[in-house]
């Protein structure tokens, strides 16, 4: 249950990551790429992929 509960928190949190990240996309390509691109890293190391 637990895990269920914290498998949701963070699905929420990096939905609202990538909700920021394509709108700074949106308004500054660059500095939207580069988060991107680092909170890919961090996601990808957080999957353990």
């Amino acid at each position: 249950m637990e895990t269920a509960l914290r498998r949701a928190v963070s699905v929420l949190v990096w939905a609202a990551i990538g909700a920021f990240v394509a709108q700074s996309l949106l308004y500054n390509p660059v500095a939207g790429g580069l988060m991107g691109a680092v909170f890919g890293a961090f996601f990808r190391k957080g999957c353990g992929t």
